[in-house]
């Protein structure tokens, strides 16, 4: 954020003007839970470099990130939070909480994961009625004040493709056979044939044109 500040202050304020709650994740709020990948899959993952711990609750975690890099950060079990602030804002553990948490004997991961994941909470969220909603036709009719377009699609790399894609229930597409006019059989022209010829005279492999 600071780097950004110094080098384009002027796109900051645009940026908190129109887009201040989707354009930056940093400025999520901590309430607000995030999915991420399943947790059992980070952690067969994870590039450990080492733990430091300080207390039960409190350790130093380095792993390697993608491009091999060593990042430091502290990890605090009581509070459920993280200085890379992954854990705060997902509420699901980040990977330098795994770690820690896969260091110590006893703990499970599912214990410091939100409440928000669990079951109890999402029956509580389809418990009630769902409103049924009416036809199209019968919708209020909103001036935007503005007419919305589709987005301009341009056009993808490689060759367009002639034929379109059949629905599932759609039987396959008979395709046209070529005849042989000298065998009369499917599947290759006279020029391709591989009977022998006959001339005049009835001989096979004659030719009535001279040959240079």
């Amino acid at each position: 954020m600071k780097k950004i500040a110094e080098f384009a202050p002027d796109a900051i304020d645009y940026l908190d003007e129109h887009h201040n709650k989707i354009w930056y994740r940093c400025g999520f709020y901590e309430k607000s839970k995030c999915a991420i990948k399943e947790l059992n899959t980070i952690s067969i993952n994870l590039k450990l470099v080492k733990v430091v711990r300080s207390d039960e609750d409190f350790a130093e975690v380095t792993l390697l990130d993608d491009w091999n890099n060593q990042k430091r950060h502290t990890v605090d079990l009581a509070h459920n939070s993280c200085s890379c602030r992954e854990w705060q804002v997902t509420g699901k553990s980040c990977k330098h909480a795994l770690a820690w948490i896969l260091s110590n004997r006893g703990l499970q991961i599912a214990d410091y994961v939100h409440e928000y994941y669990s079951v109890a909470r999402f029956r509580a969220a389809y418990e009630g009625r769902v409103e049924p909603f009416p036809d199209r036709s019968q919708w209020p009719e909103v001036d935007l004040g503005y007419k919305v377009f589709p987005p301009l699609l341009g056009r993808a790399a490689g060759r367009p493709k002639v034929q379109r894609i059949r629905g599932c229930l759609e039987g396959k597409a008979t395709k046209k056979k070529v005849k042989c006019k000298r065998c009369g059989d499917f599947g290759h022209f006279a020029k391709t044939c591989k009977l022998a010829e006959h001339d005049s005279d009835g001989e096979i492999g004659g030719s009535s044109k001279n040959k240079r």
